[in-house]
Order: structure tokens, then C-alpha cells, then sequence
């Protein structure tokens, strides 16, 4: 069909590690550093060859060769009714072109013609659209998201063809940049800070902690749910300054929607929070709406600009959590550590045949465990770290397999670091090999920790138990709170 791509997926991300881009996310992954990344920023036409403007799901501007084929956004000025299938404001009507029609892709010129033909009656003109205003821009951004979750990209009615920059809209008027988005900045997880008693990765406002991830999306309850693991729950208002954070934070967004905890009781007409608390409604700045569009728009999505506006239950959505504690223990399952100047969690889980995992398994699954926070395999760093951790095994049934830990040498024969930098190097006479590592089988990477606390080099596709270990929720400079989990067969 001619659709064309400029987006290819690489093996380079920051995920568990937020703002450190490496290459891949094995033990001997490298980072990327200096110059060795080109980050795009647009536009980035200098030939005079990238000449017509297009939108990210973000509501970013790029621009694209005109002879590519994109999606399209057409636009109706009127204040009267719209036709079906097209998006209404007071001043205006706007279509989607269908992603999931492969003719519906075009060139920038036959999107342009089909969209001034697309009327057929007398009346104002159709265009792509024109986005004239910050208030335009905004209302577009809102909607992208429950259009289409997609990474493809919509053609607009911009284009600088006569002259390099002299950006100007399909009617010839001069485009006001100071009105656009024109970059490709994509909203991640939340800045990596450490937050006088949040979880890691949140961010601290008052007495909440919030959590921003963009990286996954979720249906409104299964939102709920991941933010209920943490023993949070979906963001909820309960005063003007929260409301006026919440409209400040958002701005980073860039057109991202978020789940609110926000879900409408049809049986009582009334707006809650998921906590089971009635909703302000002067706490919560709706965006013309709520419309409850073909009454089923029983949640609410939170947009750039800290609007909200409700949406059917089901669509999918980032995710965007708080936790109201300010001294949390460790989640459910976790055992916590007797050091208060430690900052751990620990998982200890059951005997079952079915938690026997290889080591690159038990490592996917302790990522899994302590989702949306970063969950990694055992890393000690004293001695008394150590002592404690034997206590915790010995208080299970003896096993010849062990149990699975951060300490590995696949990069360097000989050189055992964890798999988390941020544990290197390992302190001195924390890890008792007892006449290990020997790497009998020549290909032994890998360490389990036994019942007694000896270490043992094996291969790291073998099965064993595994043990899961986290930041608290609670920590802080001057106490934290330790907790652990252990997995074995």
C-alpha cells in the first residue's frame, strides 16, 4: 500500500532504570552515553525535503515528507450540528482518518483534497486542520488517545513548501509556533528522585506520593488494581491544592491521558473516587463534560492541562497512582528487615514446583512482583544484611536447588557483580562461596545462595527458588524499613 514507517524499534531503554538509556537489559548491558545517541528533535528538515506538517499521539508537531502516507485530521468550521463521526466543539467539527482502513493512509496533497471534498452540501469547507489556537490544541490532544493508541502519525494542514521554516496553514495564514508542541519529547515513567518517604520513582507533593507511567497502558480497573498492589489507589482530589499541583504536574504530559480514580454511579447520578468518597465537583475541572456519550462513559481520564473528561471504562489509559502514607510498610508478602538503617523488601514466597524458575525467569519475575516499582534478585551488601537473609531461609524446608540471586559473572569470567549497578561494587566478606565458584560445568554464570548462606556458582538456565528484593515504601534519610521475599521449590 505504499503506508510508510520512519520508526523502528531498538534494544535501547530506560525501563527500571528511569533516565539511564542503555542497550538492552541484560547483566552486561551498555550504557549509552555522550554522543553515542542522536536524540530526534524537530523539525529536523535541512534539505528542504521534509515539508508538511504532522501529530503525534502526543500532540507533538513533526515534520514529514509530503509524499509519505499518514493518517489525517480534517476540520469543519461551523457552529451548527456536526455529521456523524465527527468530533464537536462549539466552534467546530473534526474527523480521524481510521487507522485500521489501510486506504484511508495518504499522501499530505490527497489528504488535503479528500478532506475539502468530504462535504457534499452546501455550507462551510472542510481543510486539515488548522490548529490556530492553544486552546485547539489542547482539545485535539485530549482526544488522541480515544481515537487510536497507535505510533503512527496524523497529516495537519501545515506546510513551509515555498520556504525552508516560513511555516504556513493551508489558507496561506503564517503558523503561530508559540502555539505548538514542535518536538518529540515522550512522557516515561516519573523523574528517578528520591522522595522523603515515597516509594522509589514517585514523586512527593504534600502529604501524597504520586506515580506516573505512561510506558503501559490499562483498562480503568485493572488500573485500580496495579495502584491497590502498592497499597495506593488511582488519583483522587480532596483539595484546591492538590487540584492546582495536579494541573501544574500535568503540563509534562504532552497529551497523554491518565486514569482518575473518578467513576460514576449510575444508580445514585453522582460522580466517586475510588476510595468510595463522594467527588467535589468544584475540586475537578471537567473539559465541557461529563457527556456520558452513548451512556457508558462511567470513568475519567486526567489530560495535560489537568482537565478530566469522562470515557468509557474499558479504553486503555496510562496510569497515575498516589499513596496517602507517609511511613507505608512493605507490600503485602514482603518480610521486613530488623535494620532500620536499611532500605529493603524482601519476598518470601512457597514451596510449590511451579516457582522453580532459571535465572533469567526468576529475574523477569521479581520485576513482575514488584511492579510498577523496580524489583530486582537478591543483593546484599553487609554482612548483617546477609545474617538476616540466612534466618529468613532457614525458617524454610532445606532445598538442593537454592535460591536464585543477583550475582552473576557473565561479562567477565571470574568478575561477580550484581545485575543492578546500583549494588556494585559488592562489599568484602559479605558472600561465603566455601570453596565456590569452581565453574565445573563451564558455563556455571550464575549464583544461588544455599540454607546455610553458602553462595554457589551454577548454570544459569538450571531451575531453583529465587529471592525478590525492593526498596521500602517507607524509607527515608533517617529510618527505613526492609522487606523480603523468598521463592524456592
Amino acid at each position: 500500500m505504499g503506508i510508510t514507517t520512519e520508526r523502528w524499534w531498538t534494544s535501547l531503554s530506560d525501563l527500571n532504570h528511569p533516565g539511564t538509556w542503555t542497550w538492552g537489559q541484560s547483566p552486561a548491558a551498555v550504557t549509552a552515553l555522550g554522543n553515542s545517541v542522536v536524540w530526534n528533535v524537530e523539525p529536523d528538515d535541512s534539505a528542504h525535503i521534509e515539508n508538511c506538517g504532522a501529530m503525534n499521539i502526543q500532540g507533538t508537531i513533526s515534520d514529514e515528507k509530503c509524499g509519505e502516507k499518514h493518517g489525517f485530521i480534517c476540520e469543519l468550521p461551523t457552529s451548527g450540528d456536526c455529521p456523524d463521526g465527527w468530533m464537536s466543539t462549539d466552534t467546530a467539527c473534526y474527523l480521524f482518518s481510521d487507522f485500521s482502513d489501510p486506504y484511508s493512509f495518504k499522501t499530505w496533497n490527497k489528504a488535503k483534497v479528500y478532506c475539502s471534498n468530504v462535504i457534499q452540501q452546501a455550507g462551510p469547507t472542510a481543510h486539515l486542520i488548522y490548529l490556530e489556537t492553544a486552546a485547539e490544541l489542547a482539545y485535539i490532544r485530549r482526544q488522541l488517545p480515544g481515537v487510536n493508541m497507535t505510533s503512527q502519525i496524523w497529516w495537519i494542514g501545515m506546510n513551509d513548501k515555498l520556504h525552508e521554516n516560513a511555516w504556513v496553514w493551508g489558507d496561506g495564514t503564517s503558523v503561530n509556533q508559540s502555539n505548538l508542541e514542535i518536538s518529540t519529547f515522550y512522557l516515561g515513567d516519573s523523574p528517578s528522585l528520591t522522595q522523603l518517604g515515597c516509594p522509589p520513582n514517585w514523586l512527593r507533593a504534600g502529604h501524597k506520593c504520586y506515580y506516573f507511567n505512561s510506558n503501559k497502558n490499562y483498562t480503568w480497573q485493572s488500573a485500580l488494581n496495579l495502584c491497590r498492589q502498592r497499597q495506593g489507589n488511582l488519583i483522587n482530589i480532596q483539595s484546591s491544592d492538590e487540584k492546582h499541583w495536579l494541573e501544574f504536574e500535568s503540563r509534562r504530559w504532552l497529551g497523554v491521558p491518565f486514569w482518575s480514580g473518578l467513576n460514576f454511579k449510575q444508580d445514585q447520578n453522582l460522580w466517586y473516587w475510588s476510595t468510595g468518597l463522594s467527588a467535589n465537583r468544584t475540586l475537578i475541572h471537567w473539559d465541557s463534560e461529563p457527556n456520558d456519550f452513548a451512556g457508558r462513559e462511567d470513568c475519567a481520564f486526567i489530560f495535560q492541562d489537568g482537565t478530566f473528561n469522562d470515557f468509557p471504562c474499558f479504553l486503555p489509559a496510562a496510569v497515575a497512582c498516589e499513596l496517602d502514607s507517609e511511613d507505608a510498610p512493605c507490600p503485602a508478602g514482603w518480610t521486613p528487615s530488623l535494620d532500620e538503617g536499611s532500605s529493603s523488601c524482601y519476598y518470601i514466597g512457597n514451596t510449590t514446583q511451579a516457582d522453580i524458575a532459571t535465572w533469567y525467569e526468576a529475574r523477569d519475575k521479581c520485576k513482575a512482583l514488584s511492579a510498577p516499582l523496580d524489583g530486582y534478585l537478591l543483593a546484599v551488601n553487609s554482612a548483617d544484611e546477609m545474617a538476616y537473609v540466612s534466618q529468613l531461609i532457614q525458617q524454610k524446608t532445606p532445598t538442593s536447588l537454592g535460591w536464585w540471586t543477583g550475582l552473576n559473572d557473565m561479562k567477565t569470567e571470574g568478575q561477580w557483580v550484581y545485575d543492578t549497578p546500583f549494588n556494585n561494587p559488592i562489599a568484602s566478606n559479605v558472600i561465603k562461596w566455601n570453596s565456590e565458584p569452581n565453574n565445573r560445568g563451564g558455563h556455571d554464570y550464575c549464583a544461588v545462595v544455599y540454607y546455610g548462606g553458602r553462595y554457589n556458582d551454577v548454570d544459569c538456565g538450571d531451575t531453583a527458588g529465587y529471592i525478590c528484593q525492593m526498596d521500602a515504601y517507607g524509607s527515608s534519610s533517617s529510618k527505613g524499613i526492609s522487606c523480603y521475599q523468598l521463592k524456592y521449590p
